[in-house]
């Protein structure tokens, strides 16, 4: 299992993944936010990159292996979430995203935020405040990071549920 923590290519740049056997299994380029989580049906994946003369900041995934069953909504969670926030206000809502009765879906959405381009040569900061994180599925938390990578420093965790608040804040 692939799963990326950042994917952040110029938009020339491309990426394919293929399965132990040699079949493609996915092809992602730069123009695409995060390509979805990459499961293997044997011991081994192929990556090939191609950065096709663009430059960015880069990539991050992490692996894992997996053997025996498995819930595939676990391992495989909805990654076609978040994106670029470009703008001076706004909200950033994940609403009604599971039906009621029916199955559970598993989110890792990722959202970089950040001023518009023409406010870059000013001094920013960012305010950032979780008005509401109510009824969520299961263990549910928002990791606040400074930066544009996973590699930032964490600003602020909040779990549902709140039994939970105090195990990494």
């Amino acid at each position: 299992r692939l799963l990326f923590n950042d994917f952040q290519l110029a938009g020339v740049s491309i990426m394919e993944f293929y399965d132990w056997n040699g079949q493609r299994l996915e092809v992602s380029s730069g123009a695409l936010f995060r390509p979805p989580v990459i499961i293997t049906s044997g011991p081994s994946l192929l990556v090939r990159f191609y950065a096709n003369g663009g430059s960015s900041v880069g990539y991050k995934a992490s692996y894992s292996f997996l053997s025996g069953k498995y819930d595939e909504n676990i391992v495989e969670p909805v990654t076609d979430c978040g994106g670029f926030v470009e703008n001076l206000g706004g909200a950033i809502t994940m609403m009604n995203m599971v039906e009621r009765g029916g199955p559970v879906k598993y989110y890792d959405c990722i959202w970089l935020i950040r001023p518009p381009t023409n406010f870059y040569h000013l001094k920013t900061h960012i305010y950032l405040k979780i008005s509401t994180f109510l009824d969520m599925a299961g263990s549910t938390e928002v990791v606040v990071r400074q930066g544009l990578t996973s590699e930032g420093p964490i600003l602020e965790t909040v779990r549902h549920p709140v039994a939970q608040l105090g195990l990494s804040h």
